[in-house]
C-alpha cells in the first residue's frame, strides 16, 4: 500500500515450529533480523503448530522434523490436505534426517534447511542466517501446485538388470527448489527400456542426495544410483550428482578400454552450487553433442541457462517445466529468456516429450 510518496511493503509472517526453545529463540532471531519478515508465533510440537496456523494464518512456516505429540512431517500433511501454507522443514545433517527430509518435501515442503549444531552454531551462523532468510522469502513466493497425489515410497518396481553398454544418447535434467517432489513424476514414467543415461543435477547438500537417490530407485523401474568418479555413462540407468561435487563427463579407460565417464570435483561453486547444473550440462553437451536433451526444472535463480545454451549449440533439444506446475519458475524462466528451449511442457508431459526427443 502507498501513503503519500511511501511505498510500505508487506512483511512476511511466519510461524516458528520447534521441541527445542534454544533453537525457536535461534530461528525467531535469524529470521526477525530481517526488516521485511515477522515471526508471529512458535510452537513446541506439531499439533500446537496446527492450531497456531489456524489462527495466526502465516504466510511461511519453519518445521522441525524430530517433535513430540505430533513431528513435523505430520503436521506438514495436515497443513497440506486443509490449508496449503509454504512450509520448509528443519532437518538434522544426518542420513536419518536426510531420509525424512526427502519425505517431507515428497508431501509438499517448499525447501528445507539443516539444523545448526548447537556446538557450531557459532561459527555457521551468519551463513545458516542468510539460507534461512532467503528461502524463507522464496517461499512466500511459491506455487504450491501438486500435479497428482503423492509418490509413495514402498516395493520397488520389478527392475530389468541393464546390460553394461556405453550410452550414446544422455538425458541431463537440473533441478533445484521443488525438484524433488518433480523428480518423482518425471523418473518412475520413464520406461526400463529407454536409449540413453539419465544424468540429474539437485542443488542438495551431501548425503541427501544418496537419500533422493534411493527414494527414486524405490519408485521407479530403472535404476537409480548417486553417481561415483569413474562411473561408466551406461544406458538404462540414472545417475544423481552428488552434493558437495560437480559432475563432468570425460573419457577415461575403465578395464583397458576408453569410455565415457564420470569425473566428480570439489572445483568452486558456479552460481553458488556445487554441484551445479551448468557444470554438468556444458560437459554433457561437449561429450555428446546433438544426443544430449536438457531438461530444466523448477528452482530459484539460473543455473541451467548458460548449459542449456550450450546443449543448443551442439544441436540437442531441450525442454523446460511450464511456470504452471513449476514450484518456483525462475530457471526455467531464465533458460526460456535466454534462447535456450525448444520447448516448454507442463510437468506430467516432460516423461514423454523426452522419449520423443530421444527416438528423434
Amino acid at each position: 500500500m502507498t501513503f503519500g510518496d511511501a511505498v510500505v511493503m508487506k512483511k512476511i509472517r511466519v510461524l516458528v515450529a520447534d521441541d527445542s526453545s534454544f533453537m525457536r529463540k535461534i530461528i525467531s532471531d535469524m529470521l526477525s533480523s530481517d526488516p521485511g519478515i515477522e515471526v508471529v508465533g512458535t510452537a513446541s510440537d506439531g499439533r500446537e503448530a496446527l492450531a497456531k496456523v489456524s489462527f495466526l494464518d502465516p504466510d511461511v512456516i519453519t518445521m522441525d522434523i524430530d517433535m513430540p505429540v505430533m513431528d513435523g512431517i505430520t503436521a506438514l500433511e495436515h497443513i497440506m490436505d486443509v490449508n496449503p501454507k509454504p512450509v520448509i522443514m528443519v532437518s538434522a545433517f544426518t542420513y536419518d534426517g536426510a531420509e525424512e527430509t526427502i519425505r517431507s518435501l515428497n508431501s509438499g515442503a517448499v525447501d528445507f534447511v539443516t539444523k545448526p549444531d548447537r556446538r557450531r552454531i557459532s561459527f555457521r551462523m551468519k551463513d545458516a542466517q542468510g539460507e534461512l532468510i532467503e528461502k524463507v522469502k522464496l517461499s512466500a513466493k511459491a506455487n504450491l501446485f501438486s500435479p497428482t497425489g503423492l509418490s509413495k515410497r514402498g516395493q520397488s518396481p520389478k527392475k530389468k538388470k541393464p546390460l553394461v553398454v556405453e550410452a550414446e544418447n544422455v538425458v541431463v535434467i537440473g533441478a533445484s527448489t521443488g525438484g524433488p517432489k518433480t523428480l518423482c513424476e518425471i523418473i518412475p514414467n520413464l520406461p526400463s527400456e529407454i536409449d540413453a543415461a539419465v544424468i540429474i543435477v539437485q542443488h542438495m547438500p551431501p548425503k541427501f542426495t544418496l537419500t533422493l537417490a534411493s527414494w527414486l530407485d524405490s519408485l521407479s523401474s530403472l535404476p537409480v544410483v548417486e553417481a561415483r568418479d569413474g562411473d561408466v555413462v551406461t544406458t538404462g540407468k540414472v545417475f544423481i550428482a552428488p552434493g558437495g561435487f560437480h559432475l563432468k563427463i570425460k573419457k577415461g579407460k575403465v578395464n583397458g578400454v576408453i569410455h565415457r565417464v564420470m569425473r566428480l570435483d570439489k572445483g568452486p561453486k558456479v552460481n553458488g552450487m556445487r554441484p551445479s547444473i551448468d557444470v554438468t550440462m556444458t560437459s554433457v553437451a561437449q561429450a555428446y553433442n546433438e544426443k544430449v536433451v536438457g531438461v530444466i526444472l523448477t528452482g530459484m535463480g539460473h543455473d541451467g541457462t548458460e548449459g542449456m545454451k550450450q546443449i543448443k549449440r551442439m544441436k540437442g533439444r531441450t525442454i523446460s517445466q511450464d511456470e504452471n506446475t513449476s514450484m518456483i519458475s525462475s530457471m526455467p524462466e531464465a533458460a526460456f529468456d535466454s534462447g535456450a528451449v525448444d520447448e516448454v511442457v507442463s510437468l506430467a508431459g516432460i516423461p514423454n516429450k523426452i522419449l520423443e526427443f530421444i527416438s528423434s
